[in-house]
């Protein structure tokens, strides 16, 4: 059995001095957590707030707290402590609530535990007066005024053609006085240092800058948001619909400085371990609109649509840099991303900048021409331009800068569509081996890693997946011969590629397979490397193996519902199918109840007609599926229901 886990150890000692050196080198990470006494004060009253704030639900209460008592918690060295502040309280509110016959309990000195109480010094408090105080006044009162009512100015800015300017002076203003207040100046270098390096990565990428100063004013809200968590997020709960409403007013108003905001904040939750909350994602959105101009006009949105990890990213990098304006978002597609895919994306995209006016979509190859018919614009007008470069970027982006109309830009770049050519074909093509399935790229994946644990290990053949309605597409065939030298694909339906040779995996679960493998690998691999992988393959592929393999759900069980699902359908046509055909649907079925299961059905037909031909196949099939869609709670889309079909009709 393997298992993979992360040991977290905890301990009061020193480990250099409590752990032996041999085991000590074997801890990659030691982390000192600060005690109670190196603590902010800040942080000392908002643990004491909360404590008491607990004793007082619990014994129903109203606590006042001596102002001794206040300035001993606060001093005192608890050598235990969180924990042993949080006794102390607790032992505190008991020994009070002895004494109490009112609805208020009140908690002196003489309240404390002993080991509090010998460590006062009583000259020094009889000299000082003596008052009973509530425990809001634990809260920094400094703190308090400010930073609520710089949320309460945000809060009240009237959400019209002057929203953009107000709201910046409202913030820059709160900036300034966070800024030239001598107190907080020291604690923020860190956290300036920090916003510079995510700042860096994303005006990168985004074609802006922003000057030191600004940092250093962002970072110091950061820091003192940081030490009233408590109060803003009080404020937050009091104030939560407008809160949200200012939310999706900057979403829809200033949606690419929202969409900047928002991943600013994810760097500073994910790298800076920073408890951003909704407000604050706002401030940030507010922060970045002064970089972006804003005519209220209707939009014009340009984007790069790409094969490959940073391809897109790249080009509009590039191209926005040289312009100098942000004019290009970027899609990167990888290559075993399906158009449907890219298409959801665009349509999400679309949906969240709303009011677009003229839409340009720049794509890289000709299986992206046709991706503007899957798109849900009815009143822009759409530009597609293939084999995009960053040279075409730049022309249609000048254009864009100059308000030209759609028409004009794609003329002036058809006026220079000139392209110099040289070939050279010399270049050795990798052999690669292609897991495509029906059931989406995620059972391709799976596959794939079945077939890459039996490979031996000395192999250089190299394994790619692609979903089936992808790979089907001439130019994806076309630029994947063109690239690599393809032994074959294996997978759960045959493409019906003439030139590319197929392997069912039904034909390696029941060892049929075993000859095309030694015709197709057999070039590629020593007889000793053939030996090692065809027998992996025994050993993987078998139906238990790829089942537990291929879905999350309980394989067992999922297969004894699938097979009398299957046996239910032959009935109903009156036929029977053959081994490969059934065990090609066991893994195709199983598979696609995953999906539905987790919601990621197929919802594109090959065939668009094959509803209006085969309504009654349709039929035939949810009557035998009926006890898998019960048990499941699941429903069967029609066009998952062609694909069941096609493996039939090839049986």
């Amino acid at each position: 059995y393997k298992s993979k886990c992360r040991i977290i150890f905890a301990t009061t000692e020193v480990p250099q001095k409590a752990l032996l050196k041999t085991f000590l080198r074997r801890i990659p990470v030691i982390l000192t957590i600060p005690s109670l006494a190196q603590r902010g004060e800040n942080e000392k009253l908002e643990l004491m707030y909360n404590f008491l704030k607990n004793e007082e639900k619990r014994v129903n209460k109203t606590i006042l707290i001596s102002s001794n008592v206040y300035e001993l918690l606060l001093n005192h060295t608890f050598v235990g402590n969180i924990g042993e502040l949080t006794n102390t309280i607790q032992a505190s509110c008991v020994s009070a609530l002895y004494k109490s016959s009112s609805d208020t309990l009140e908690i002196h000195a003489y309240d404390l535990p002993d080991s509090i109480r010998n460590s006062i010094d009583v000259s020094s408090m009889v000299m000082k007066k003596h008052k009973l105080v509530s425990l809001n006044t634990l809260l920094p009162i400094s703190d308090q005024g400010i930073i609520k009512d710089f949320y309460q100015s945000l809060i009240n800015i009237k959400r019209d053609h002057s929203f953009a300017v107000n709201a910046q002076n409202t913030v820059d203003r709160y900036f300034e006085k966070l800024i030239f207040n001598d107190n907080r100046a020291d604690s923020i270098d860190y956290l300036t240092n920090y916003l510079e390096k995510i700042f860096n990565n994303i005006t990168e990428h985004y074609g802006f800058r922003t000057s030191h100063n600004e940092l250093i004013a962002l970072a110091t809200y950061v820091s003192e948001f940081s030490k009233n968590t408590y109060l803003t997020n009080n404020w937050i709960n009091e104030n939560y619909d407008e809160v949200k409403n200012l939310k999706k007013y900057l979403k829809l108003e200033f949606h690419r400085e929202y969409e900047i905001g928002q991943e600013v904040s994810h760097y500073l939750k994910n790298n800076m371990n920073q408890d951003i909350d909704e407000f604050v994602e706002c401030i940030i959105c507010i922060c970045m609109i002064k970089y972006f101009a804003h005519s209220g006009e209707d939009l014009t949105i340009a984007v790069i649509i790409a094969h490959g990890y940073s391809t897109a990213s790249s080009i509009a990098e590039a191209a926005n840099r040289m312009l100098n304006s942000y004019i290009f978002d970027a899609i990167d597609m990888p290559l075993d991303v399906d158009v449907q895919t890219i298409t959801r994306k665009i349509n999400d995209y679309i949906a969240h900048v709303g009011n677009i006016s003229k839409l340009y979509l720049l794509v890289d190859m000709g299986s992206l021409e046709e991706i503007y018919q899957g798109l849900d614009t009815s009143n822009a007008d759409i530009a597609l331009v293939n084999n995009i470069n960053t040279k075409c970027a730049l022309e249609i982006g000048q254009g864009i800068k100059l308000n030209k109309t759609v028409t004009e830009v794609i003329d002036s770049i058809l006026k220079e569509n000139i392209y110099k050519t040289h070939i050279e074909l010399k270049k050795k093509k990798d052999p690669i081996v292609i897991c495509s399935c029906a059931s989406g790229v995620g059972t391709a994946n799976k596959i794939k890693e079945i077939l890459f644990n039996s490979l031996p290990e000395d192999s250089n053949l190299k394994i790619i997946t692609y979903d089936y309605p992808a790979l089907i597409r001439k130019q994806v065939y076309d630029q994947l011969m063109n690239d690599y030298e393809v032994v074959c694909v294996i997978g759960t339906l045959d493409p019906n590629i003439e030139s590319m040779k197929y392997i069912g995996i039904q034909e390696l679960i029941i060892n049929e397979g075993q000859n095309a493998i030694e015709v197709y690998f057999g070039k590629y691999m020593t007889q000793a490397q053939m030996e090692v992988f065809e027998k992996n393959i025994l050993r993987n592929f078998t139906l238990s193996n790829v089942m537990n393999n291929l879905t999350i759900l309980n394989p067992d069980k999922l297969l004894e519902h699938v097979a009398k699902a299957i046996d239910h359908l032959q009935n109903i046509l009156h036929k029977r199918f053959k081994n490969r055909t059934c065990f090609g649907l066991y893994v195709h079925i199983c598979c696609l109840v995953e999906r539905l299961v987790t919601r990621q059905a197929i919802s594109n037909f090959t065939d668009q007609d094959f509803k209006e031909k085969h309504q009654e196949f349709i039929d035939q099939v949810n009557i035998s599926m009926k006890e898998v869609k019960t048990y499941y709670n699941v429903e069967i889309p029609d066009e998952e229901i062609e694909y069941i079909y096609n493996y039939i009709i090839n049986d």
